[in-house]
């Protein structure tokens, strides 16, 4: 708390950081959670949740350098088609989900993560097929109240769109594969 109040001072050479304030809080028996209802229904609050994104969005000095980022997507990506490879072995089967993003969160992601050179290539490199919501138009047009998650009232249309896309895209392709 102490470290939210405005009067707090800054030490020279630091600049201000709020921290991520609490998002997901309704957990149900089967585990599935949702946002919680503050984000969507009290607008300074999630005036407060995208502002702390917002913190993000700008490369200052002192943040990474681009070279130092791509050798660390480099890096994840090289984990994940390790982790898949063995997966695989153990005949399960993998898939990519790229869950819905809007507004400046998803102008972010697109400038530092280009999906040229990050989703494109983890698919590439791991094999595993990917359902990318920028792909289908039935994954899109979701209420995502501080730009990353999703509202609670659009979780099961989100999830019954995405089973049915993975049942006729992805599915026979996991059986064909199966059997070579």
């Amino acid at each position: 708390v102490l470290n939210r109040q405005t009067w707090w001072p800054v030490r020279p050479g630091m600049h201000p950081h709020k921290d991520v304030r609490k998002l997901m809080v309704v957990v149900a028996e089967d585990r599935a959670s949702h946002i919680w209802d503050k984000l969507e229904k009290d607008p300074q609050y999630r005036a407060l949740a995208q502002s702390i994104w917002a913190q993000r969005f700008s490369l200052k000095g002192g943040d990474e350098s681009p070279a130092n980022l791509r050798k660390k997507i480099d890096e994840q990506i090289t984990r994940a088609a390790v982790a898949v490879a063995k997966l695989h072995k153990r005949t399960v089967e993998v898939i990519f989900v790229r869950t819905p993003s809007a507004e400046n969160y998803l102008a972010f992601e697109n400038e530092v993560f280009p999906r040229a050179k990050t989703w494109d290539v983890l698919l590439a490199k791991t094999g595993a097929p990917g359902v990318h919501f920028q792909d289908h138009p039935e994954l899109q047009g979701f209420w995502l109240p501080e730009w990353s998650h999703l509202a609670a009232g659009d979780a099961v249309r989100f999830t019954d769109a995405l089973y049915r896309i993975i049942q006729r895209d992805v599915e026979p392709r996991t059986r064909r594969i199966a059997k070579r």
